[in-house]
């Protein structure tokens, strides 16, 4: 999200925010929903992780439209958008055809 930083003004704002927050999101469900060690669990903070993912990806399109950043920029997000929304939906079918093997390993203990 560095190239943010250098188009970062008054009436952007906002919206930049609010597109580091998706994209920060992204991660953070993935990360939350491993730890806590369920396969139900894993996959919920998943489909989170799409949710924000999309979220970017509005934000994203929105930037596009206002041409607050170069096109080159909004080339790279999309497709790094592109990528990471297709993992998740390829991880989320992986999960969904493998419902015999164990839960994700964490090196957190499982909830009580």
């Amino acid at each position: 999200m560095r190239s943010t930083d250098a188009a970062y003004h008054a009436r952007s704002a906002v919206l930049f925010d609010q597109l580091r927050r998706a994209a920060l999101s992204i991660e953070l469900n993935i990360v939350e929903g491993y730890a806590l060690a369920t396969r139900a669990q894993f996959v919920r903070h998943l489909r989170i992780s799409i949710g924000s993912a999309v979220e970017a990806q509005c934000a994203q399109e929105i930037v596009a439209e206002l041409k607050y950043l170069p096109e080159n920029v909004l080339n790279q997000l999309s497709a790094l958008l592109d990528d990471v929304i297709g993992c998740l939906f390829g991880l989320l079918r992986k999960l969904a055809g493998s419902q015999r093997r164990p839960a994700p390993r964490s090196q957190f203990p499982a909830p009580t």
